[in-house]
């Protein structure tokens, strides 16, 4: 049951998302049909398929059935209209995206000739600086007004200068004693009621405070991805054992071989494509930090003068 509500709210949630190729689905679908292909495996051993047929054929059939929605979320990529600012990643597969065979047709066009500028494809929304360097301002609450403090200073001696002469050094007949003290406390309620009604400055948040906001959901992902990949480094060297002792023990039987090798297999293929995908995506937030900080620095700068 928690299974099927995951798995309606996750299709829902990227529906309304415009989401092209869903990792979650990816991963959902590949340890459901590995999970079933070692739950038909063992059925095999043990001999149930002679003894319930019914049931195995149903796990049979499960199987099938899951590894066709993997299949099918492998390669679902949008296929509606393209105008010529279209980049591939952008509406590339989830298989596409790992394997990098959304840039085939540049590298095809760069074999047959050197790549002029309009070759190349143009920057995905979510990484032009326009956007990254709006959503970091966002995030760090910039803000080019003076302190209540320094403003109240300010005006304080301007009022005071206006007064004093006045009433000290009488260089005029227009004031007399009590217009001077009217005056003087005219200008402290001036100076109170600007300094109240001063807007308070919101904190402003620290400058790599402001990056983590930015690009929380990038950092996880990399940080996720590197932790798989060094997770599987681990695992290795236990296939590896595992080879080992089956190639010493002559009583294993042969299968265990077979699957040692796949396991083998899997875990070097696994290592390449996260090794991959998160140094592709450490270099495209890297490259996004860079031109927010840059934008946010430039905008700043110029919004002084």
């Amino acid at each position: 049951m928690f299974m099927l509500v995951f798995y309606i709210g996750t299709i829902v949630l990227e529906k309304s998302r415009n989401v092209v190729r869903s990792f979650p689905m990816f991963v959902y679908w590949s340890l459901a049909s590995f999970c079933l292909l070692v739950k038909i495996f063992e059925k095999g051993m043990s001999g149930e398929y002679t003894n319930e047929t019914f049931n195995f054929s149903v796990v049979v059939l499960r199987y099938v059935a899951t590894t066709a929605l993997f299949v099918v979320t492998c390669f679902a990529e949008y296929h509606g209209v393209k105008d010529k600012s279209h980049n591939p990643e952008t509406s590339a597969a989830v298989l596409s995206w790992i394997s990098f065979t959304w840039l085939e047709p540049l590298m095809r066009l760069g074999y047959k000739r050197p790549l002029q500028d309009d070759d190349t494809y143009h920057l995905t929304p979510n990484d032009t600086s326009a956007k990254v360097t709006d959503a970091l301002i966002k995030n760090s609450i910039i803000t080019t007004h003076s302190s209540p403090r320094r403003k109240w200073l300010r005006l304080k001696p301007l009022q005071w200068i206006r007064a004093k002469p006045s009433c000290n050094e009488q260089k005029t007949q227009l004031l007399d004693a009590n217009n001077c003290e009217d005056t003087e406390r005219r200008s402290y309620d001036a100076v109170d009621s600007y300094a109240s009604n001063e807007t308070k400055k919101p904190k402003q948040r620290s400058f790599f405070m402001s990056l983590f906001l930015t690009f929380r959901w990038e950092f996880l992902y990399c940080n996720i991805g590197m932790l798989v990949y060094v997770a599987i480094h681990l695992f290795f060297p236990i296939i590896l054992g595992w080879l080992i002792d089956y190639s010493v023990n002559t009583t294993e039987p042969h299968w265990h071989g077979y699957v040692l090798m796949m396991l083998l297999l899997a875990s070097k293929m696994l290592i390449s494509v996260f090794r991959e995908s998160c140094e592709y995506l450490s270099n495209r937030l890297a490259i996004r930090v860079r031109s927010a900080a840059i934008g946010a620095i430039f905008r700043k700068v110029f919004l002084s003068y």
